[in-house]
């Protein structure tokens, strides 16, 4: 407080930096401690697993113990890949951004149609509803297309089988451009609809396949694109809708009449 005036400026630019890079500090070490902490019963597994397999010698339960392994990886590879996604959008990712004026409604539809053959394998009817004209706002397309990817997973993996799992684009207003995808997955009381998107967050018996990260994820990635979440139930009363709110890029001035 003591420092003369014309050197005021620099302390004060030093000061926020100190606080800036302790708020990086501050995530490293909870990313880390998270990783640690969910990378460690996986890798328990996968090593009880190699041990078992090593001692048969029956051929069938060999391959048996082979198939239970590769699920293992898989699940370690998706929970990997969850974890540097979590990472890569931070809260101080927001430098990181390649923002730029993006259809919604084609991404939306692009990366709904990736995922029906996995709906497929689970009889799961997956649809998309969208606009009559694009719905254009600013974004980075990278993350948006994670954002959708994390939301239609959410959808398929805890839908019951034979459900029906939509993803819509709508223009509601002028000003807002609204992405929604509703399943026919388990009720989330309103009390855990908050809660749904802390990291590691899962409900009580939902499958054990889940990491808890996906809706953490998407939280953190719109939070990036100045976007809100809202969760409800499904207009038909089962399951849920989820939805985030985006600002949408004012159109082209209209045409003055002749």
């Amino acid at each position: 407080d003591g420092v003369p005036a014309e050197v005021r400026p620099l302390v004060l630019e030093v000061n926020a930096l100190m606080q800036r890079l302790g708020g990086t500090l501050d995530s490293q070490s909870r990313f880390i401690a998270d990783a640690a902490h969910q990378l460690k019963t996986p890798v328990s597994g996968l090593k009880a697993q190699i041990e078992l397999a090593l001692r048969e010698s029956d051929p069938q339960r060999l391959h048996h113990g082979l198939a239970q392994l590769y699920v293992g990886v898989e699940r370690l590879s998706r929970l990997v890949g969850q974890l540097l996604a979590l990472a890569r959008n931070e809260p101080g990712a927001a430098e990181s951004l390649r923002m730029v004026p993006l259809d919604l409604a084609a991404l939306a539809l692009e990366v709904g149609m990736e995922w029906v053959p996995q709906a497929l394998r689970r009889e799961i009817d997956l649809g998309f509803e969208g606009p009559p004209q694009p719905a254009m706002i600013h974004a980075d397309a990278e993350r948006l297309r994670e954002l959708l990817n994390n939301l239609v997973d959410n959808a398929v993996r805890y839908s019951q089988e034979g459900g029906r799992v939509t993803v819509r684009v709508a223009l509601p207003g002028e000003a807002m451009a609204r992405l929604s995808v509703s399943d026919d997955g388990p009720h989330i009381p309103p009390g855990e609809r908050t809660r749904i998107f802390e990291r590691f967050h899962r409900l009580l018996g939902a499958p054990a396949d889940g990491s808890g990260l996906g809706l953490a994820i998407v939280s953190e990635i719109a939070t990036l694109h100045g976007a809100r979440i809202t969760l409800e139930e499904d207009v038909d009363g089962v399951g849920n809708t989820f939805s985030v709110w985006f600002p949408l890029l004012p159109g082209p001035p209209a045409a003055a009449p002749l």
